[in-house]
């Protein structure tokens, strides 16, 4: 039994661990932030939010249950002596808990910082439609049941499993509706983004670039990515995904990710007077796996050979420094 016991435990932890770490992926993802917390933080966050949420689950459900329960003994005994303002205080309880475990997920989930307003509006919204969920998902419980004391628990599970689902969904529209409030500036763009070229997004890596050697090189404060967005009207999201491409091909470096109050900040990661623009494409253009399919035709390995001597687009350019493009 012991075994069996310490091998549940085992597993239990690690579907919560797992669970855990999905959320902030996806949470993540939305914030278009590619860089997860230190494991140090992670438990951390991971306990606090196992010790929060199940007490204010609990106490919400609980309440939840004890008014369905109370309202059905009220109509057969009519037996309930609680004043309207006391009965509404009691009803509140869940509802508030609820609103408070989105607002917390919100705010505290993202690898980011999230701004007041950004989380509770979301949290205000996405709490009452879960709370609402929650009610009428135990209401059809305790109605099943007293109709079918078999069958009716029989039916609490596939009812959890969508209750699952669709609080879920629910979180993750929450997520999306945080990250349009704190980035709504940014929002009208958001098909002109999903269609850009090419070429227009070389001129945006570079232009980044550009500004965050120049910042470093006059001694200034780094800046991050909602600053860089800000500063220069372009949309949050998009300089997130450049900046992260630029820090994956070691171009630039994250600063600060260990602040829990401020967003990462960019420097470059090599010397100003040594990156070029044509280095600057060739991290980027050589970022992943080349030359993995097997058994090419002798045509298409020339043509390979051929493409990679060409002269590039940028060959006016190629060894000009970054900090000295506009000169």
């Amino acid at each position: 039994g012991g075994v069996f016991l310490g091998i549940g435990m085992l597993i239990l932890l690690w579907a919560i661990y797992s669970f855990f770490r999905n959320v902030e992926s996806s949470f993540n993802k939305i914030w278009q932030v590619n860089q997860s917390r230190s494991y140090v933080r992670q438990f951390a966050n991971y306990i606090t939010i196992l010790i929060l949420v199940p007490v204010l689950i609990v106490l919400s459900s609980g309440v939840s249950i004890y008014l369905s329960s109370h309202e059905a003994l009220a109509q057969m005994h009519q037996a309930l002596h609680q004043s309207a303002l006391h009965d509404m205080l009691i009803r509140l309880i869940p509802w508030g808990s609820t609103c408070f475990i989105m607002f917390c997920m919100y705010i505290m989930i993202p690898n980011t910082k999230v701004k007041l307003m950004s989380a509770l509006i979301p949290g205000l919204l996405i709490g009452t439609f879960v709370y609402a969920l929650q009610s009428l998902s135990v209401y059809i419980i305790m109605f099943l049941s007293r109709t079918s004391i078999v069958y009716g628990t029989f039916a609490a599970i596939p009812l959890l499993l969508t209750w699952l689902q669709w609080t879920c969904l629910l979180i993750l529209t929450g997520a999306e509706i945080s990250y349009s409030i704190q980035n709504n500036e940014s929002m009208d763009f958001a098909h002109d983004t999903e269609v850009m070229s090419r070429r227009y997004k070389d001129y945006l890596t570079l232009y980044i670039c550009y500004q965050i050697v120049h910042r470093f090189e006059q001694c200034e404060e780094p800046l991050s990515a909602q600053e860089i967005a800000h500063m220069d009207n372009l949309p949050a999201r998009n300089v997130n995904q450049l900046l992260s491409r630029l820090v994956e091909v070691r171009i630039l470096n994250r600063i600060g990710d260990t602040s829990e109050t401020e967003d990462p900040k960019y420097q470059p990661a090599l010397d100003i007077n040594k990156l070029t623009v044509g280095m600057l494409f060739a991290h980027v253009e050589r970022q992943g796996e080349e030359g993995f399919f097997p058994h090419l035709p002798k045509e298409m390995r020339s043509f390979w050979d051929k493409w990679i001597n060409a002269e590039r687009t940028h060959q006016q350019f190629e060894d000009t420094l970054v900090k000295d493009i506009l000169k």
